[in-house]
């Protein structure tokens, strides 16, 4: 596609403002290298703030004394008030084409102008491919005054270095739809609405739109240029091969979207132009106007719901996690607090264990094996009669051989080796506490007293567990040490007995007896043996089991701890999950909705639940048809809005000399959108509610498809021409209270009085002025 080489030349703060937004149109496009920017002002703040970086800047200047010299000399310049000091042109239009005109800048902008054409011509040596645009606001001082002058003098520059361009110009004006019908003066400020009226009859002059205007024409120049020897150019016919009126809501004028919206159409207008083919039915010298729509995929939107989505995904696997996490834990504490509950029957001396969890004693879920591995170790050591050293070393080894093959079944979380000692400790505690009270040591010891002694034996005490002994407790120990006292007494004085007898021991009685004595002795103190064995053995345990313990209840606190801060986790991230829903439902149903505000329709998307993220950056209607995202009617119904917003903004409130306007459409796309397109707005039948039948009762004809990079987005451009001043936009309605000679247009626009419109005319020249 080829672009035209363009110069566009933005005048005022309007004409600053529409020349970045074409600057940043053409760089999204990727053909900025066609196009050059100039900006002129009065104000270097608004060419710093408003110019793009790009443009090459002019600020017009003005010298006050010279300038109160020019207001007695010049026609135009007679009832202007006096200059106020670094205020612009305060909206005044004669003002504003003085700064064009004045010897501060008449010559200096005019070599500008003129290097600006020779670089234009350099991008291209073909003379019907150049264009120049120049673009203002008609309501304001500085572009609605200067605009015709600064048009002249491009045509003079072209002409001086024999370059063929062809000159374009933008205006925007507020609209004044059914002023007659209105009870209160318009929204806005009055001025604007005077300083348009009077550049449309400039322009209407200029252009020689109603075809009475009588070339050539002499504009006066005060300070004319080296170049230029007279004291005024002439105008031997029309210097705009076609101007564009660009209607806006004076009441919006400083809301941003309106003011970006207009902004954008004229871009857009500009890179159309640019990108067109065929140009003849916009280069007749005619007035049009444009209106435009953005038919969008919301693709920002869509993004944003992807990455929604996404995060909402991420949201549910965390809360999985933290949920089956937070059970682990939770598990893992009461299988510790189960545990820890196994011997508080028998270790009363602990207290009453307070379970957290609500589990108890009996739902342990030790597993099998491991229970029938700690069965074996106790039959193991409790059927040794080894010494406690031996069989601690036997626990000891039998313990971490358990670790090792028992690992997997104990819960996350639980030390394994603590938790197996703990309860292999428990289990054999039990074994050895039942051993210990069942032992035979007290029972014999008391029939053997009974046997040798002839007083009766005190009552055998309960031998006592080391871990319910105190200081008051120890009978039983007492009791045996002193009866076994007695009978190692009873022992000696046998064996004194029968050492001193003259009988053989063999043969005596003392000697039988003291036989059997002995034999009861040595039982006794294997009883004893043994029995010490078991009680020190027992209380080894104890102390495994105390240790153990302590480390046990603190994993316990820890993880009660654990699950606390997952419950709370989990409860964060389930109210980030809520929020991020709601958000999700919110953003789907907008998406699904077919809206439009400022000029942009928004086509509604067919959602998935769970639509996985794609590449949407390069997305266009094409792809997001085939992957099911958009339907070929929801589309259908978006252009069939769009173009039904495309509304005529600056209006013939009748039919002017041309006849009624006629309206084309234009459209910008994706290259690989053009054939769906077609398809849609060229095919079928002209039947009522047709696509078709609505596009041809707007348009006459679809004009172009012109390439975009834009594939995310479609822009549908109105074009409607020619127009005729004479009723554009009901500025009609003005003139004709203007030149009645009975009525004054104070009664429509309050504070503007007829002698306000006569002084806000800056070129005299072109028409006469009423009186």
């Amino acid at each position: 596609m080829a672009i035209h080489p363009v110069l566009v030349v933005g005048i005022g703060r309007t004409g600053c403002n529409i020349l970045s937004a074409v600057d940043e149109v053409v760089t999204a496009e990727g053909v900025e290298d066609r196009f050059q920017f100039l900006a002129i002002d009065s104000s270097n703040q608004d060419l710093q703030a408003f110019a793009p970086e790009s443009a090459t800047t002019y600020e017009l200047t003005i010298d006050r004394e010279a300038y109160n010299c020019a207001s007695e000399s010049l026609a135009y310049l007679q009832r202007e008030p006096e200059l106020v000091p670094e205020a612009g042109t305060s909206r005044r239009r004669p003002l504003g084409r003085y700064l064009v005109d004045s010897n501060a800048d008449s010559s200096s902008l005019y070599d500008c102008l003129l290097d600006q054409i020779k670089t234009l011509s350099e991008i291209s040596s073909d003379p019907k491919l150049r264009q120049i645009w120049v673009i203002n606001s008609l309501g304001g001082g500085t572009g609605s005054g200067a605009f015709p002058l600064v048009t002249l003098l491009l045509q003079r520059c072209s002409s001086e270095i024999e370059e063929t361009v062809e000159i374009f110009g933008i205006g925007s004006l507020p609209r004044l739809d059914r002023l007659q019908e209105q009870i209160d003066v318009p929204d806005g400020e009055p001025v604007h609405y005077a300083n348009a009226y009077t550049a449309l009859a400039e322009l209407r002059r200029l252009m020689d739109i109603d075809g009475e205007t009588m070339y050539p024409i002499e504009i006066d120049i005060d300070s004319s240029p080296a170049s230029i020897s007279s004291t005024s150019l002439s105008i031997n016919q029309n210097p705009f091969e076609g101007y564009w009126l660009l209607g806006f809501n004076e009441a919006n004028r400083f809301h941003s979207g309106d003011s970006s919206q207009i902004n954008r159409l004229a871009a857009r207008l500009i890179f159309y132009l640019a990108s067109a083919e065929a140009n003849d039915w916009f280069c007749q010298g005619h007035l049009y106007s444009v209106a435009g729509v953005s038919v969008e995929i919301p693709i920002e939107e869509l993004q944003q719901l992807y990455s929604l989505n996404r995060e909402l995904g991420g949201l549910d696997d965390e809360l999985g996690t933290l949920r089956n996490r937070r059970e682990s834990i939770i598990t893992a504490a009461e299988w510790i607090e189960s545990l820890l509950r196994m011997t508080s029957q028998v270790s009363p001396a602990d207290g009453s264990e307070t379970d957290h969890f609500g589990g108890t004693a009996e739902s342990l879920p030790i597993d099998e094996n491991l229970k029938s591995d700690c069965m074996d170790l106790i039959s193991v050591i409790s059927g040794t009669s080894e010494p406690d050293s031996s069989r601690t070393d036997v626990f000891e080894n039998r313990v971490q051989n358990l670790v090792q093959t028992n690992r997997e079944r104990i819960p996350d979380d639980v030390p394994a080796e603590p938790a197996i000692r703990f309860l292999c400790a428990s289990l054999l505690r039990k074994q050895i506490r039942q051993e210990i009270a069942t032992h035979p040591l007290p029972g014999y010891l008391r029939k053997v007293g009974n046997k040798w002694f002839s007083d009766e034996i005190d009552e055998t005490p309960q031998p006592e567990i080391v871990s319910q002994w105190n200081s008051q407790d120890e009978n039983f120990q007492e009791w045996y040490e002193n009866l076994l006292i007695r009978l190692q007494e009873q022992m000696e004085n046998l064996q004194e007995r029968v050492s001193n007898s003259l009988i053989p021991r063999f043969v005596s009685d003392s000697g039988q007896q003291l036989n059997e004595f002995e034999d009861d002795v040595r039982r006794a103190e294997r009883f004893v043996a043994e029995f010490e064995n078991l009680r020190d053995f027992e209380a080894y345990l104890h102390t495994q089991i105390e240790e153990v313990r302590h480390q046990l209840k603190e994993q316990r606190r820890n993880l009660e701890k654990k699950a606390e801060d997952k419950q709370e986790a989990w409860e964060k991230a389930q109210q980030r999950w809520a929020r991020l829903s709601q958000q999700r439902s919110q953003l789907e149903s907008s998406m699904e909705e077919l809206t439009h505000q400022e000029g942009r329709v928004r086509v509604p998307l067919q959602l998935e639940e769970d639509a996985a993220d794609n590449d949407l950056r390069n997305s266009n209607f094409s792809s997001l048809l085939s992957k099911g995202v958009l339907s070929k009617q929801d589309l259908r119904e978006s252009l069939e809005k769009g173009i039904a917003l495309l509304e005529e903004p600056v209006e013939d409130l009748a039919e002017s000399q041309f006849g009624k306007t006629t309206g084309r459409l234009g459209i910008i796309a994706a290259e690989d959108d053009h054939s769906l397109l077609k398809g849609l707005l060229l095919n079928g039948e002209k039947k009522s509610g047709s696509l078709r039948r609505e596009l041809y009762y707007q348009f006459k004809d679809i004009d172009n498809f012109v390439t975009g990079k834009q594939s995310s987005s479609l822009s549908l451009l109105g074009f409607y021409s020619p127009v005729s001043l004479q009723y554009t936009s009901e500025f009609g309605t003005i003139h004709q209270y203007h030149t009645d000679p009975e009525s004054d247009v104070s009664s429509l626009l309050g504070s503007i009085f007829d002698s306000d419109l006569q002084e806000r005319f800056a070129y005299p020249e072109l028409l006469n002025r009423p009186d």
